[in-house]
């Protein structure tokens, strides 16, 4: 009888505690780029240029095995490319208008840090609602899919080529 209330009580302990909170913290960032060539039509009048919006955010988690798929954003989805980033601090890009000014992107001691690529595939309606400038991501876990909301994109200027 002391056994099955042992066991009952360390899988009631266990089984009910909180989950483990896996993306501590996250900062999104976009750029607008633009072709390097200028395209121009027949008759050689400068073509409107194309810009394409490139959407990157780091995230800051209590793990080193953060398995990330799928991300939504004002309708669309995007498929993520996960990159670790050995150390605790990052140059995500320069200020808007600054030629300067970095931005720098820092994990906390015992956390790790992780830039995600987003890749546009679809529009589609995402797994949960989203407010207004939220970006939803999706993280798998070994049983179920969890989800974090990652809020306020700040806009950088891309580190110029060389």
């Amino acid at each position: 009888m002391k056994k099955l209330f042992l066991c009952l009580w360390i899988l009631l302990l266990f089984g009910c505690s909180p989950a483990t909170k896996i993306i501590l913290s996250s900062q999104a960032f976009y750029s607008e780029q633009t072709a390097g060539t200028v395209r121009a039509d027949e008759y050689g009048n400068e073509v409107q240029k194309k810009t394409d919006t490139v959407f990157v955010v780091f995230i800051e988690t209590s793990n080193n095995k953060v398995s990330i798929d799928s991300a939504w954003y004002k309708g669309r989805a995007f498929a993520v490319e996960t990159t670790q980033i050995p150390q605790r601090q990052f140059e995500a890009g320069l200020e808007k208008g600054s030629l300067s000014q970095t931005v720098i992107v820092t994990a906390r001691e015992s956390a790790f840090l992780f830039r995600l690529q987003l890749k546009p595939v679809a529009v589609a309606v995402p797994p949960k609602p989203l407010e207004s400038d939220s970006l939803l991501i999706r993280i798998k876990t070994a049983n179920r899919f969890r989800y974090h909301l990652a809020k306020g994109f700040q806009e950088l200027t891309p580190f110029p080529s060389n």
